[in-house]
């Protein structure tokens, strides 16, 4: 059938088949190239949110440190920087909650943020007591210390399945990079 045409439309036919070949190519090339791209933006957001929830941690138990420094030593710089850490957490907290996505990691976040406020609460009682003069030895004193401990153990846990959430989606987020590379 081609001999029968001339050289002219044999090179249009040619030429017109490469160039459809070409399109089918790149349009292939940009289609993986974007799924590779989304799936290595998803893999820096969640690794970006685990490094912020672990900084976020370090960022309480600096709190904490202050907090019981001050009911060792009395000296009320620490309560400064007890506040300058909870406020730093306000801020760490708006930004990482921009960055989360609709789905249970909101909520073990939102549980994280809880148990944060609840511990700052029971820190503040705690060197409240402190700045009265309470004893140390008092009911009330001892309550505090076991309410301090106790929420500090929950902000952790619930900081670490927080964590563990947004990691197991970063591996995900990783391994479908690979093999869009692959």
């Amino acid at each position: 059938m081609l001999d029968k045409l001339r050289i002219s439309t044999r090179l249009y036919v040619g030429f017109g088949i490469l160039i459809v070949m070409l399109c089918i190519i790149s349009s292939y090339a940009f289609v993986a190239g974007n799924a590779i791209n989304n799936a290595v933006a998803e893999a820096k957001r969640t690794s970006g949110i685990v490094v912020s929830l672990k900084d976020m941690l370090l960022t309480v138990r600096q709190g904490r440190v202050q907090a019981w420094t001050y009911v060792a030593t009395g000296d009320e710089s620490y309560l400064k920087a007890r506040d300058k850490a909870f406020a730093d957490i306000k801020t760490q907290t708006a930004d990482l909650q921009s960055r989360l996505r609709p789905g249970p990691g909101r909520q073990l976040f939102a549980d994280f943020v809880a148990s944060v406020t609840d511990f700052e609460a029971a820190v503040v009682k705690l060197d409240d007591l402190k700045t009265r003069g309470t004893a140390n030895t008092s009911p009330e004193f001892v309550a505090a210390i076991s309410d301090a401990t106790s929420t500090a153990k929950r902000y952790a846990e619930t900081n670490e399945k927080a964590a563990a959430h947004e990691e197991e989606l970063n591996a995900k987020a990783v391994a479908l990079a690979y093999e869009q590379i692959g």
